[in-house]
């Protein structure tokens, strides 16, 4: 009878393998020779062609690394993700230095690659692989989530203070969405929504989530950061996404939102 681990392994591999059929199969060239009979310039798929191709490799090097991981004791695995809220700060701290970072590796040059004039990718030569094409903001969609969940969790009861614990973690989102966006706004929009769905999940209060400036900020200065807000979240594509993770905006003006805090 399988196990648990083993039917999730053979779940991931069974997409794995979809995967990598459906993105070889949409990077085949064509040619329309005719209408009715097109030809594949590159010969069609064969199992030789699938497992040489860089998706191929990439394939295997996952199937590798899932099954290297099998091996490692778990207890391992949770000392090592274990909360710790003594680190709070610091890990939060860490974390962000190194998303940020990794983020900042599209404008270095000699691996900075500018596509569709938008800096979003960096290539590393390999010596198996070729030159690997990494999209930084993909790995932190997904990285940005879970130092969220990890500080969150360690944060404990504190994540419900709004200037000890909910504003360093959105201090720490914004800056990375503020870097996205500037190549990427739906991902950044993207990455914000899901982050503030984590924080609210992990026990922060629902009216501590909103855009705040200081106290001596000037009026006018107010008032135009709403109204640049408001319409960002009107764009139609920022409202499809955020539609799609179930998101529902809510656009107040500044007097609005102060009552509702001070409620």
């Amino acid at each position: 009878m399988l196990r648990n681990g083993q039917i999730l392994f053979l779940c991931a591999l069974a997409l794995l393998t979809l995967g990598v059929l459906m993105v070889t199969s949409a990077g085949m060239q064509i040619d329309q020779a005719s209408a009715e009979q097109p030809i594949l310039v590159d010969g069609g798929l064969s199992p030789i062609a699938i497992m040489s191709g860089r998706t191929g490799m990439y394939a295997a090097l996952a199937i590798g690394v899932m099954g290297a991981m099998a091996f490692v004791p778990q207890r391992l695995v949770e000392r090592a993700i274990k909360p710790r809220p003594g680190r709070f700060y610091l890990m939060l701290g860490v974390g962000a230095a190194a998303l940020l970072g990794l983020l900042l590796l599209v404008y270095l040059p000699g691996i900075a690659r500018e596509k569709n004039f938008s800096s979003r990718w960096i290539e590393i030569p390999a010596p198996v692989f070729g030159t690997l094409s990494i999209q930084p903001s993909e790995i932190v969609k997904w990285s940005m989530l879970g130092l969220l969940a990890w500080c969150a969790v360690s944060a404990g009861d504190r994540l419900r203070l709004f200037w000890r614990g909910l504003v360093p973690m959105l201090i720490v989102l914004g800056l990375v969405c503020a870097v996205i966006m500037k190549e990427d706004l739906g991902t950044a929009v993207l990455i914000g929504a899901v982050g503030v769905i984590v924080l609210l999940a992990a026990g922060a209060k629902v009216w501590h989530i909103g855009v705040l400036a200081p106290a001596a900020t000037p009026k006018p200065v107010v008032d135009r950061l709403n109204a640049a807000i408001n319409k960002l979240l009107a764009l139609p594509d920022v409202k499809t996404k955020l539609d799609r993770i179930g998101v529902v905006p809510m656009p107040e003006t500044p007097a609005e939102f102060n009552k509702r805090i001070q409620e």
